[in-house]
Parts: C-alpha cells; structure tokens; sequence
C-alpha cells in the first residue's frame, strides 16, 4: 500500500465517518460540518499531488454522478489508484456525461471511475447509467461509493463494473480493466503477519 492510501485508510477515512456521525446526530452545525469537508479536500489534495501517479502516463479519469455533490471519497480513490500507478484526471462533483465523454476524447484514459454517494431514482439512474456507458465509449469503468449497489444492475448491463468492497478486489479488478499493465511500484496491500518471537 502507498503511504497515501495508508493515510487515507488510517486516518482519515475513520475521521470521516466520524464527523458525517456527529453531524447525524446533530453535534455538528452545518457550518463546522463544511469547514471539516474542506480541510480534508486540502490534505486529500496534498497527498494526491504527491502521490507516485501523480506524473504517470496511463490516466484515469475520475468524477462523481452529475447530480452528487460528494467527493471526498472519489479523492480517496484517486490516491489509491494513483498509488497503483495511474495518474488521475480529476474532475470532481456533480461530473455530467458530457464532461466524461470530452475528457476521455482529450486524454485518451485506460479507466474511468465514477462514484455515486446517494442512490438517484430510478429513472435518472437508468439516464445517467445510459449516458456514462456511452460516454466511455470502449473506455473501462466503473462504480463506487456508497450507493454503486443501488445501480449495480444497471451499469453491469450496460458493460460497465461496480467496485468490489475490499482494496484487494478492486486492485485485481484495476488490474484487469487496465490490461496489468501498470509500471506501478505499488503493491496491493497484505495484512502482515505478525512476527514470531524466537
């Protein structure tokens, strides 16, 4: 694992969770809840601008379903794909297939990965599923986030993958979609086992 997927998964992905429960449960104001968001958009940032993908040639493109404001944790995603050796073309919240298919015309990406935080009807997801698939063209992608499952159906029928749960499936399934090409020194994580005493 890179340090910036570490970071992400240690520190700040629980710091996360934490304050979307306190803001939940009404022990944040609205106000703090934003200025949280934005400090961890700046060390997400950070971490992403130095991560080892950050100057690599095969690219992937990443943006949130057009109408999720959510992209804290496409950030995150960025990190650990960037980790894995792909460099990251960010496009951020509320991502309209149109901005998919010009950004894929302009840089020619191995991988596409949206992420959706908030299950659309079903209507709109059939739309914007639609609308993505044939924005990617004969690109790769796929979808995560908190609400992939709820349209999990859709984007299999139209040729495209939801993201596996754990950091193994989804290093394999990166893996297979990009053809394994990846020039990454980055290795999926392992649990270390712990070391016998002699």
């Amino acid at each position: 694992m890179g340090s910036g997927s570490m970071v992400f998964d240690r520190a700040i992905a629980p710091a996360l969770a934490i304050a979307g429960q306190r803001w939940h449960a009404g022990e944040l104001s609205v106000a703090q809840e934003h200025f949280a968001s934005q400090r961890f958009e700046t060390l997400l940032r950070d971490l992403l601008r130095l991560s080892p993908g950050a100057s690599a040639d095969a690219r992937v493109v990443l943006g949130s379903f057009a109408d999720d404001e959510h992209q804290l944790g496409l950030l995150g995603t960025a990190i650990r794909l960037a980790d894995w050796g792909l460099r990251p073309v960010l496009l951020g919240a509320r991502t309209p297939p149109s901005a998919i298919r010009g950004t894929v015309a302009a840089v020619s990406p191995e991988l596409v990965a949206l992420s959706v935080t908030l299950p659309p009807t079903r209507v709109r997801a059939r739309e914007l599923v639609e609308e993505y698939a044939a924005a990617c063209g004969t690109v790769p992608w796929l979808v995560g986030g908190a609400a992939a499952a709820s349209v999990g159906d859709l984007v299999s029928k139209m040729g495209g993958h939801v993201a596996p749960p754990t950091t193994k499936a989804l290093y394999e399934l990166v893996r297979s979609l990009t053809g394994g090409t990846r020039k990454a020194s980055a290795r999926v994580p392992t649990k270390r086992r712990p070391q016998r005493s002699r």
